[in-house]
């Protein structure tokens, strides 16, 4: 949200002649060169590094955005379900807006920078607040007169057509004991485990009591060393050699890894399988919200362009330069 805050156009004072209107309000070559910095500075870019063709697609973007800006406000202004901005709510956009910023002040800097006044900045604020407003408002009525596109009918369509591509891997339920191999006073713990491991052996203790009394792993020792369940994925490639070929319900003899050293035991095995819809549906529906959320949004985009009354003089953002940082720190 600073970012695009950041970047966007100086408050009204006397301009250029403007060669760029939308819906009759004009966009000058100064505030495209101050968009133009503020792409430069989100993507990490010199403007010196770029050639001639990276440039004008820089320049294009920098246009658009602008024009997308200002038709999203005229969307909002007339907007029939969009409600009006409280104080406490413009508060707590401006205070949630300065607390992005380290150390806590620099918003002000950044502020200057932009020739903006603290109580440009908070009008600017309130008003993208109603657009996000008058943007939500507008999906929720789509997404009624739409709901066939979210519904649990075309999730399953979608996880009948995709269920092998979501194959849940091989995994085991285990636990462990475990002594890093990163202690400087001990280099080789490999007899302390031994130690450990008699004891195992000769039924003095289970592996949940050895665990929670010496095992190095803060996390598992305080449920007697249960790892839940694993996938090869989410744990060391050595540690996962060793750990998915125990037989189920046999302690493993000690064995040493990168991060020291293990005695595992293994309580279930799955197999590799597809899922099933209930343990995907979840995750299938929100993907399938936010694919329908990009393309609405889209959509209106479009309509609101197609509508619009847009004239660009040729040549309007030929040759323009990113506006410069005024000796302020970036």
């Amino acid at each position: 949200m600073a970012g695009v805050l950041l970047a966007g156009c100086k408050p009204a004072s006397p301009q250029p002649e403007a060669t760029l209107t939308v819906n009759s309000v004009s966009i000058t070559r100064e505030e495209v060169a101050r968009e133009l910095r503020g792409l430069l500075w989100r993507r990490s870019m010199v403007w010196e590094s770029l050639d001639v063709a990276a440039e004008e697609k820089l320049r294009r973007e920098a246009v658009d955005a602008l024009v997308e800006r200002r038709l999203i406000a005229d969307f909002a202004a007339r907007a029939p379900h969009a409600t009006a901005i409280t104080p406490a709510e413009a508060e707590a956009a401006f205070q949630q807006f300065i607390r992005q910023f380290e150390p806590p002040d620099h918003w002000k800097q950044r502020m200057e920078l932009q020739g903006l006044t603290e109580l440009q900045l908070r009008e600017r604020l309130t008003a993208e607040l109603a657009q996000t407003r008058a943007i939500e408002s507008w999906l929720k009525s789509q997404r009624t007169s739409s709901v066939s596109q979210l519904d649990e009918a075309a999730a399953q369509k979608w996880f009948a057509a995709h269920r092998e591509s979501m194959r849940l891997p091989e995994r085991v339920r285990a636990s462990h004991i475990f002594l890093t191999a990163h202690d400087v006073g001990k280099p080789d713990r490999t007899a302390e485990m031994a130690a450990i491991q008699q004891q195992l052996t000769a039924g003095a203790a289970t592996l949940a009591q050895l665990a929670a009394a010496f095992s190095d792993d803060e996390r598992s020792k305080k449920v007697g060393g249960d790892l839940g369940w694993l996938s090869r994925e989410r744990v060391p490639e050595d540690f996962a050699k060793a750990l998915f070929a125990l037989p189920v319900g046999k302690p493993s003899p000690v064995f040493r890894t990168q991060l020291g050293w293990h005695i595992a035991l293994v309580h279930e095995k799955k197999p590799a399988r597809p899922p099933e819809f209930s343990e995907v549906k979840a995750e299938i529906m929100t993907m399938l919200g936010n694919e329908w959320r990009v393309s609405a949004l889209g959509r209106l985009r479009a309509e609101l362009r197609a509508a619009a009354t847009i004239q660009e003089a040729p040549g309007f953002a030929k040759d323009l330069a990113p506006a410069p940082w005024d000796g302020v720190a970036k």
